[in-house]
């Protein structure tokens, strides 16, 4: 879509939107790419387009709290099973797959 379709759907002007795109451009989560700047009536127009959404951030992720007392009193096949679990948590996490501190 152009600048000025998202200004519109957005009600708001095109400089303005332009603005905050300029903010967007420079993000982590999503990844918007801006074509060349096209110069409409007495503005400048742009088309954004969603380029990738390949890993989710949080500002305040949790993390997971594990006490080696109660690691210590599972069985070893809670233990296995909880530390595979983990590993893949962990892999997952890498990845950008699993949402933390939601």
């Amino acid at each position: 879509m152009t600048g000025r379709e998202l200004s519109a759907l957005f009600h708001m002007s095109l400089g303005q939107f332009n603005s905050l795109m300029r903010g967007c451009l420079r993000g982590e989560t999503a990844v918007i790419a801006a074509s060349n700047p096209v110069p409409v009536d007495a503005c400048t127009d742009y088309t954004y387009t969603l380029v990738s959404t390949k890993r989710t951030t949080h500002k305040n992720p949790k993390a997971i709290v594990v006490s080696w007392r109660a690691f210590g009193m599972a069985t070893d096949d809670s233990q296995r099973i909880n530390t595979e679990a983990a590993q893949r948590r962990a892999r997952l996490i890498d990845a950008g797959l699993y949402p933390v501190g939601e």
